[in-house]
Parts: structure tokens; C-alpha cells; sequence
């Protein structure tokens, strides 16, 4: 990536040739580049496939990062969302400390690491590890009567199927 001024310029060395894109990408979107070089992620809340140079998707928040297989954090207000880019759709929620600034998913995906305030937290934010974690911390399964009353959607299922059900 190529800066004059306030406008980037999109390079690829084995062309050796700009990569052309109708997004423009200014120093105030801070671009970051996914590792494998397939999206932009323009934290101004969009995220351009380089492929094509068009936006794939877009958001009022700002975007903090991208995954390769398709994956955009967003955040505000002590808040971390993550969208699946193909669909547009919410995949998770993170609540963190302070209003995040920055964020970065680890190698494998299966964590984001998100700086907030004065903090860099690591949260797992697929639901399947989400509950692996929560099943470790704790020694049975949880009673259906309060999931009941809370109405929570879906209906109540047995979660951590190693441990006891409760008595």
C-alpha cells in the first residue's frame, strides 16, 4: 500500500501494477489488509474486496478487522460485533471493558483480541467455543427453570454434556 498524501494506492508486486478499486481508501479509513490479501478492511466502516475493488460491505460502526474466510469485527461503545461478509449477518457479540480501538482475529480465527481503554482482552467468539470455555469453568449443567424464565431464545437444551445435571 502506497500513500500520497491523503489517498492510498493499492500495489501488487507481482504485476507490478496498482490494484484498481472504486473505493477510495484516505488516511482517515486506516486501511489494514487481511494477511492473505483478499480484503481491505477501512476502519471509516467498510470492507473492500481487493479482488474486485468494490465494498462488500458496509456499516455505520467502525471496522476494527477482517478475517480471510470472511469476517468483520466492528465496535463502539464497549461493544464488539462480528458480521459474516458473504450475508451481511451478526454472528456474535463481544462486551468489553471500554470502547474498543483496535482489534486483531488470531491465526486460526477462533479468538479476537480487542484493545479497550487501557486493555487488550481475548475473547473466543464463535458460540461453540464460547460454551467449550463456559463449560470448563463450571461443575454441572445449568437448571432449565431460569433459562425458562428468562424467555431466551432457543428453548433451553442441555449444554455441557460431560457434566452432571443439576439436582
Amino acid at each position: 500500500m502506497l500513500s500520497s498524501g491523503l489517498e492510498y494506492t493499492l500495489w501488487d508486486v507481482r504485476k507490478r501494477a496498482a490494484v484498481p478499486i472504486s473505493e477510495k481508501l484516505t488516511r482517515e479509513s486506516q486501511p489494514v489488509l487481511t494477511s492473505d490479501g483478499r480484503y481491505a478492511a477501512a476502519r471509516d466502516s467498510r470492507v473492500i474486496d481487493l479482488r474486485n475493488g468494490r465494498a462488500i460491505f458496509t456499516t455505520n460502526r467502525k471496522v476494527l478487522a477482517v478475517t480471510r474466510s470472511g469476517f468483520a469485527a466492528t465496535g463502539e461503545f464497549g461493544l464488539v460485533q462480528i458480521w459474516r461478509l458473504a450475508t451481511g449477518e451478526l454472528e456474535a457479540r463481544i462486551r468489553v471493558s471500554d470502547d474498543p480501538a483496535a482489534a486483531s482475529f488470531s491465526p486460526d480465527e477462533r479468538e479476537i483480541a480487542v484493545a479497550a481503554g487501557s486493555r487488550v482482552e481475548t475473547w473466543p467468539w464463535r458460540l461453540d467455543d464460547q460454551i467449550a470455555d463456559a463449560c470448563r469453568l463450571i461443575s454441572d449443567n445449568r437448571a432449565a427453570a431460569p433459562w425458562t424464565s428468562l424467555a431466551i431464545t432457543p428453548a433451553y437444551r442441555e449444554t455441557c454434556t460431560s457434566r452432571p445435571q443439576p439436582r
